[in-house]
Order: structure tokens, then sequence, then C-alpha cells
């Protein structure tokens, strides 16, 4: 896939769409690799993400209308990003060169991960996945690295959508062990009797995205690329 600067080019506003209840967009945009050395942005600050939110909100947010105050724990910085005075989610995941931003009207989480960590993953098992889970990954092959970062991935956008994040055990959330098709909703269980929705969606490359979300059930998915299908 190539890469390109993020560079929005639609005036905020233009084709706004107001999400319905049953609706979730994933939108995707390349972005540059950057040396190990240059710190990442907030990705909630970022002009691209902030061009995405304001297809909905009518204007572009300031930095400062997105805050990141912990639900759980009220520190200023480490909770999941939350946009001020909107009815509105959203959350956003990163892999080298792409970053990918969900939209909903309820609690949303995305999480996704490059197929090839699936490796990494199963070495280390017994720290991030369940008994009933490491029974799944007999072989360790190519399939099994697959299901490893999908298992993975659904972990985390499930705890991103409630914004418990890493303060939750991974071997106590519990997915499907193999991603449903792309847009079909299914329950995920959470830690404490809770209940979620999870979808996987479609992304060009070679990755895995998982999508949940806290509250009734979706009616659809749609993934698009900015601005490209803006």
């Amino acid at each position: 896939m190539s890469v390109a600067s993020p560079a929005p080019s639609r005036t905020a506003g233009a084709g706004l769409a107001t999400p319905v209840a049953g609706n979730v967009d994933v939108w995707w945009f390349p972005t540059p690799r950057r040396p190990s050395t240059v710190p990442r942005t907030p990705g909630r600050a970022h002009p691209t993400v902030r061009a995405v939110l304001g297809r909905y909100l009518g204007r572009t947010p300031d930095p400062d209308d997105i805050r990141a105050q912990c639900e759980h724990c009220s520190h200023p910085t480490h909770g999941r990003p939350r946009l001020r005075d909107a009815h509105l989610d959203f959350n956003l995941s990163h892999i080298e060169g792409r970053t990918v931003v969900a939209v909903s009207r309820y609690p949303v989480g995305v999480a996704t991960e490059l197929v090839s960590a699936g490796r990494m993953l199963l070495s280390a098992a017994e720290t991030v996945f369940s008994e009933r889970e490491r029974a799944g990954f007999p072989a360790r092959g190519a399939l099994d690295v697959r299901l490893a970062a999908w298992s993975w991935c659904a972990k985390e956008a499930m705890t991103k959508a409630t914004g418990h994040g890493l303060a939750v055990d991974p071997t106590t959330v519990q997915p499907p062990p193999t991603p449903p098709p792309h847009g079909t909703w299914t329950t995920a269980r959470f830690p404490g009797g809770r209940t979620l929705w999870l979808t996987s969606a479609l992304l060009p490359g070679a990755c895995v995205c998982s999508v949940a979300v806290d509250g009734p059930r979706p009616r659809t998915l749609r993934v698009r690329r900015w601005p490209t299908d803006a």
C-alpha cells in the first residue's frame, strides 16, 4: 500500500452526515511512517481525525474539544478520547502506515493489528489468552497466527469501548473464537456479566480489524477511506 501524508481536502461539514443510532462508520487513511525517535502526536489532535469528526459535527473540532479523561479513575490523559458536548462517540486505532477512526452514537472501540503480530501473541499466550482460547491454537500454524491476531484485536476493541483498556486482564475478555463476517454483529462477553456487540471490518493489507459497541445492536457497518469516499 502506498503511503501518503494526510491532507484533509474537504471543508468541515461538507457532505454532513449524522449517523443514526444503528450505524457505525469506520474511516481509514494512510499516515506516514515515522522514525522511532520522533514522538507520536496524540491521535485525537490529528488534523485528519478532526476533519473526519467535522463531517458529523458540521465544524472541525479544536483539539481542546476532545478530552481523554479516564471515566474510571478520572486521570486527565489516559482515557479513551471523547468529544465535549456532542452526542457522538469515536475511537482510534493505529498500525504502521494507517490510522482508523470509528464513529458511532454509542460507546465504540476499534482495534487493528497486523496478522504477523499473531506469532508474538502466541509466544505469550498464557498472559493474553484464556485456557479455552489457548486450546484453540493447537498447531500454531498460519491459521492460528491469524486467529491469535484477531482475538487480541477483538479484546482490545472491547476494552476500548468500555473505557477499561489495559486495566482489565485480557484473559477474562472473551470474544468469539473466530471473527464474524464483515459487518455481522455478534455478542461478546465482558467481565462482570457485561455483553458487547462485536464485528470484524475488512481493511486492505495483511491486517485484522475489530469493532465493538457498548450499546444496542448496531444495524450497519460502513468502511470508507478518507477523503476518497467522503
